[in-house]
């Protein structure tokens, strides 16, 4: 497990060539498989939190189309790694300058990547943006940009029962915890079933509204 005290933050940026699956036009959304975490009805460009249990274990994406009358179609799919953004935020790049490529990973055969990604360091913070090219599918292209939140104090236990719901929610445990009305983005399900994190992409390039983890950077 990961003995590191913090959160990934995951922002699904937008989508490049997507197909089309109706003639009416697409409503394209996506998932994210880790563990046992799974948020339902998020905002397009919103930040999500994931903890990192294994830093080796790959992270699953799908895109589907939303299908009111029938079952929703897929759209492709791809995996990332973040093990590489993993061995960046156990260095200290304290004094080194904002804006720094610490290290860039090259697309390869086993890998999904559809360009180089780099590895920041921006404003005190580890950030990587990749490009990810969809496969079983025809064309597609899906824009991530991975962050470490760091969180003095933080661990997580790979035993723990129960995850910490939310960006909000990954703040509430240094500090106090929400209330249970105001924990809808962020839950567990279920350890016996498949989970999953899901962002839907059907704003249509409309921003959200700040998030409490961007909030708490910000303070």
């Amino acid at each position: 497990m990961s003995d590191l005290p913090g959160f990934l933050s995951v922002r699904v940026l937008r989508g490049v060539n997507l197909v089309s699956r109706d003639a009416g036009g697409s409503d394209p959304y996506v998932v994210l498989h880790l563990d046992n975490q799974k948020t339902t009805n998020p905002v397009w460009n919103e930040e999500l939190t994931l903890a990192v249990r294994n830093p080796e274990t790959p992270i699953q994406l799908e895109v589907f189309d939303k299908d009111t009358f029938s079952k929703d179609d897929q759209m492709g799919d791809a995996e990332f790694d973040i093990e590489a953004l993993m061995q960046i935020v156990r260095m200290d790049l304290k004094d080194i300058r904002s804006g720094t490529v610490v290290r860039t990973v090259r697309p390869g055969r086993q890998c999904c990547l559809a360009d180089e990604s780099h590895i920041v360091w921006e404003n005190g913070q580890i950030v990587q943006d990749m490009l990810l090219k969809l496969r079983n599918v025809e064309t597609g292209v899906v824009h991530l940009q991975l962050k470490w939140v760091n969180i003095p104090d933080l661990r997580v236990r790979s035993d723990s029962p129960s995850l910490p719901q939310s960006a909000a929610d990954s703040a509430s445990a240094v500090a106090a915890s929400r209330p249970p009305e105001e924990q809808h983005l962020f839950h567990s399900s279920n350890p016996s079933t498949s989970k999953s994190i899901i962002l839907d992409l059907r704003a249509r390039m409309r921003s959200s509204s700040t998030s409490s983890l961007q909030e708490l950077n910000n303070n």
